[in-house]
Protein backbone atom coordinates (compact mmCIF):
# COMPACT_ATOMS: atom_id res chain seq x y z
CA UNK A 1 0.00 0.00 0.00
CA UNK A 2 1.00 3.31 -0.79
CA UNK A 3 2.61 5.36 2.44
CA UNK A 4 0.71 8.95 2.83
CA UNK A 5 3.48 10.71 4.56
CA UNK A 6 6.13 9.78 1.55
CA UNK A 7 7.40 12.94 0.75
CA UNK A 8 9.56 13.16 -2.89
CA UNK A 9 11.90 14.87 -2.38
CA UNK A 10 12.65 18.45 -3.34
CA UNK A 11 16.48 19.19 -3.93
CA UNK A 12 16.30 21.45 -0.66
CA UNK A 13 19.30 21.23 1.57
CA UNK A 14 19.36 22.10 5.51
CA UNK A 15 22.84 22.69 6.30
CA UNK A 16 22.16 22.43 10.01
CA UNK A 17 21.59 18.69 9.14
CA UNK A 18 24.98 17.56 7.88
CA UNK A 19 26.26 20.18 11.04
CA UNK A 20 24.57 19.08 13.76
CA UNK A 21 26.06 15.46 12.61
CA UNK A 22 29.38 16.03 13.18
CA UNK A 23 30.37 14.47 16.20
CA UNK A 24 29.36 11.08 14.04
CA UNK A 25 30.39 12.25 10.97
CA UNK A 26 33.06 14.62 11.04
CA UNK A 27 34.71 14.23 7.37
CA UNK A 28 31.20 14.91 5.60
CA UNK A 29 30.45 17.20 7.95
CA UNK A 30 33.33 19.36 7.27
CA UNK A 31 33.16 18.85 3.68
CA UNK A 32 29.49 20.04 3.67
CA UNK A 33 30.21 23.00 5.45
CA UNK A 34 33.23 23.47 3.12
CA UNK A 35 30.90 23.16 0.14
CA UNK A 36 28.38 25.58 1.95
CA UNK A 37 30.47 28.14 2.24
CA UNK A 38 30.78 28.01 -1.71
CA UNK A 39 27.41 28.56 -2.02
CA UNK A 40 26.36 32.42 -3.39
CA UNK A 41 24.13 34.40 -0.85
CA UNK A 42 24.23 31.35 1.91
CA UNK A 43 25.82 33.10 3.90
CA UNK A 44 24.35 35.90 6.15
CA UNK A 45 24.89 38.10 8.98
CA UNK A 46 24.32 35.46 11.67
CA UNK A 47 25.89 32.64 9.63
CA UNK A 48 24.10 30.57 7.14
CA UNK A 49 20.70 30.52 6.71
CA UNK A 50 18.47 27.76 7.55
CA UNK A 51 18.00 26.16 3.50
CA UNK A 52 18.67 26.40 0.06
CA UNK A 53 17.07 24.46 -2.83
CA UNK A 54 19.38 22.62 -5.62
CA UNK A 55 16.62 22.33 -8.30
CA UNK A 56 15.11 26.06 -7.78
CA UNK A 57 17.96 27.76 -6.31
CA UNK A 58 16.27 29.07 -3.77
CA UNK A 59 17.23 30.57 -0.82
CA UNK A 60 16.11 31.05 2.72
CA UNK A 61 16.25 34.15 4.04
CA UNK A 62 16.07 33.33 7.61
CA UNK A 63 17.97 31.89 10.74
CA UNK A 64 15.28 29.26 12.77
CA UNK A 65 16.79 28.98 16.64
CA UNK A 66 15.56 25.30 16.83
CA UNK A 67 18.03 24.40 13.63
CA UNK A 68 21.13 27.01 15.07
CA UNK A 69 20.49 25.71 18.40
CA UNK A 70 21.84 21.37 17.99
CA UNK A 71 24.46 23.19 15.06
CA UNK A 72 26.10 25.14 17.91
CA UNK A 73 26.03 22.56 21.14
CA UNK A 74 26.82 19.64 18.41
CA UNK A 75 30.00 21.91 16.89
CA UNK A 76 31.12 22.58 20.61
CA UNK A 77 30.90 18.87 21.46
CA UNK A 78 33.00 17.80 18.55
CA UNK A 79 35.36 20.47 19.61
CA UNK A 80 35.39 19.91 23.62
CA UNK A 81 33.55 16.98 23.91
CA UNK A 82 31.53 19.43 26.41
CA UNK A 83 28.04 17.84 26.53
CA UNK A 84 29.33 14.51 26.33
CA UNK A 85 31.32 14.79 29.36
CA UNK A 86 28.81 16.95 31.10
CA UNK A 87 25.91 13.52 30.53
CA UNK A 88 28.88 11.10 31.39
CA UNK A 89 29.42 12.95 34.64
CA UNK A 90 25.75 13.27 35.59
CA UNK A 91 24.40 11.11 38.76
CA UNK A 92 21.42 10.33 36.55
CA UNK A 93 23.29 9.23 34.03
CA UNK A 94 25.59 7.02 35.47
CA UNK A 95 23.01 5.28 37.50
CA UNK A 96 20.61 4.97 34.24
CA UNK A 97 23.85 3.50 32.29
CA UNK A 98 24.33 1.52 35.15
CA UNK A 99 20.71 -0.01 35.69
CA UNK A 100 20.73 -0.55 32.08
CA UNK A 101 23.85 -2.53 31.89
CA UNK A 102 25.61 0.18 29.53
CA UNK A 103 29.52 -0.31 29.62
CA UNK A 104 31.78 2.89 30.06
CA UNK A 105 34.73 3.10 28.36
Amino acid sequence: PDNPYKQELDGSVTPYASLSSIVFTPKYSIESLEYFNTVHGLNGKYGLFDSYNFDDYYISNCYIGIDKGPTIIMLDNFQNRTIWNLFMNNDYSIKAMEKLNFKIK
